[in-house]
């Protein structure tokens, strides 16, 4: 698994590097603007986090799927098929690959976010107001530091589950292409509308759910219902692999 990890990584490192770099930019020009009071530079430097953060959760898993394609369907990577590593330490590696971008990404997108606080914080001690504000806003009254992570987690959570899933459903699509459909021309296009059946599947699933469960427990439902579908996609595909696939 190490070996293959290594491999992900090195595949995968410049882009999420880059997305990094330019985030840390951000930071800069916003840092920048706040003490030199520069309105136009510290937007700026808020434009750049928020489109680095947006391309940290959305590019980085694209990039791990068109890999994975571009290994299912061209010579360019048939090597990783042909050495005695199981289709479930591949694929699990491509995931957990993905997953650890992910929470570098959010890691680095948060201490900025952190930061950036206690620059407005320090400026206009107006940090408590805004937050009180965004509780507000979601249906709290008052200002609670415990309300205010418990939905930050959520939403975290939601949203991170929900890219997994969808990275996962991607990795099934290519899978079914290059298997069952035996990789044909214009497999991309096939590839595309497997997972935008799948998509939709689980899209109204989730209505369904949602309409049978309490609103109490609809959160701990979706996780539970995204956690099994990524686990179902991940043991279908490696089996197809390992059953399917030839390189």
């Amino acid at each position: 698994m190490r070996e293959l990890l290594k491999y992900e990584f090195r595949k995968t490192r410049f882009l999420n590097l880059v997305i990094l770099i330019i985030a840390a930019a951000g930071e800069g020009a916003f840092l920048l603007g706040t003490i030199l009071r520069a309105e136009n530079v510290l937007l700026t430097g808020c434009m750049i986090l928020l489109c680095s953060s947006a391309a940290g959760i959305l590019l980085a898993p694209s990039q791990s799927a068109d890999l994975l394609y571009r290994e299912l369907n061209t010579k360019q990577s048939y090597m990783l098929f042909l050495t005695p590593r199981s289709p479930k330490s591949i694929l699990g590696a491509k995931i957990l690959t993905a997953i650890i971008w992910l929470i570098v990404q959010g890691a680095v997108t948060g201490l900025f976010a952190c930061v950036d606080a206690g620059v407005i914080y320090r400026a206009s001690g107006s940090t408590e107001g805004l937050l009180s504000a965004l509780l507000s806003s979601l249906g709290d009254s008052g200002f609670s530091m415990p309300d205010l992570a418990l939905k930050a987690a959520e939403i975290i959570g939601t949203a991170y589950g929900f890219v997994l899933l969808v990275l996962m459903e991607l990795y099934f699509a290519e899978i079914v292409q290059s298997t069952v459909l035996n990789g044909r021309k214009g497999g991309g296009w096939f590839a595309l509308l497997i997972f935008i059946i799948l998509f939709a599947a689980f899209i109204s699933l989730s209505g369904h759910v949602a309409a049978a469960v309490p609103e109490a427990l609809q959160f701990a439902a979706f996780i539970c219902m995204d956690a099994a579908c990524i686990v179902i996609f991940f043991l279908l595909g490696s089996y197809l692999m390992e059953k399917k696939l030839s390189v």
